[in-house]
């Protein structure tokens, strides 16, 4: 799904597309927090943030 908000934006001309990461948050592990991360990796986001 998010990837298609992302691809819409992109064709509607929207110059930046930012992402806020959230880092830690209850019963997150780290293979959870790796497969989120790539997956933003794959949608190319002009801007992300990471939140601890």
């Amino acid at each position: 799904m998010y990837f298609h908000t992302f691809d819409n934006a992109r064709k509607a001309g929207f110059k930046n597309i930012n992402c806020d990461l959230i880092f830690n948050i209850p019963n997150q592990s780290i293979d959870t927090w790796k497969r989120d991360l790539q997956k933003i990796i794959d949608l190319d986001p002009d801007i992300y943030h990471v939140i601890h």
